[in-house]
């Protein structure tokens, strides 16, 4: 019984040890988000979130730039089953505008693939956005590396800086249509814009290469791929414990917060 007893505290200290941890940490980056001198510009930051992603993917993330200075307005637009877009949130033109997108097919990235140029394209014409930034996370990825490879022939903005969060750019092992497919755009990496500055992003959840999905490995795969042909590459693992650099918990890690603010702005 006493062993069993020390065993239990052992690890409600240790347990106490991460959560304290945690939150200093916490504060920190807030304090360095809250003293961040931001570039106020009229490019967009385009939010793209990972497989089952809803239109609150990003709202920590958002809601501390907000709070911090940073960015003023947000808007979410919808995309339904049928592929139409609707648009809600506050539209006034503003710096440092935030997009988030949410897609009914939130589990096919086939869909959002062949979407995402049409998105961008009425971003461009009806809201006569030039310029924008990408951040994804896992998935979202992988979708925003297609548009990125692909040659688009209608009106589109500019992607002037992208931070990949928690996405996977290894090759896919798998006998479908959608994995061959983003096999063949890994291959495209040539074609991804000169002036286009990438951040990438990925969590080591206690030493063991893994943020419990997505592996670091696959996070660096990126950099071969595509360090030589852009502008700018910069990679950054996040090492933690569970409760911080886990898959879905990157997103609203105070550091992955400045970082990502850091670099956009």
């Amino acid at each position: 019984m006493k062993r069993h007893t020390k065993v239990l505290l052992i690890i409600s200290l240790l347990l106490l040890g991460f959560v304290g941890w945690d939150a200093g940490h916490s504060l920190l980056y807030q304090h360095r988000l809250l003293t961040l001198h931001a570039r106020q510009t009229h490019t967009a930051t385009v939010f793209i979130g990972g497989y089952g992603s809803n239109a609150k993917a990003f709202d920590q993330m958002t809601t501390h730039w907000q709070r911090a200075g940073i960015a003023s307005h947000r808007e979410l637009v919808r995309i339904n089953h049928r592929g139409q877009l609707s648009f809600s949130g506050d539209r006034r033109a503003s710096t440092n505008y935030l997009v988030q997108l949410a897609f009914a097919d939130n589990r096919d990235p086939a869909v959002q693939i062949r979407l995402l140029p049409k998105i961008m394209h009425e971003l461009r014409t009806r809201q006569h956005i030039t310029e924008v930034n990408f951040v994804t996370h896992s998935m979202g990825g992988g979708v925003a590396y297609s548009y990125l490879v692909t040659n688009h022939h209608d009106a589109q903005p500019q992607v002037r800086h992208w931070v990949a969060i928690a996405s996977p750019f290894a090759t896919i092992n798998s006998n479908t249509s959608i994995a061959h497919r983003y096999n063949r755009y890994l291959k495209r990496a040539a074609d991804l814009p000169r002036n286009l500055k990438i951040l990438a992003i990925g969590g080591n959840v206690w030493g063991l290469g893994t943020d419990t999905e997505v592996s670091v490995a696959g996070v660096k795969a990126l950099r071969p791929l595509a360090a030589q042909y852009v502008q700018t590459y910069q990679q950054h693992i996040i090492n933690g414990d569970i409760l911080s650099v886990q898959h879905s918990a990157l997103r609203s890690n105070p550091e992955v917060v400045w970082q990502t603010a850091q670099f956009l702005f």
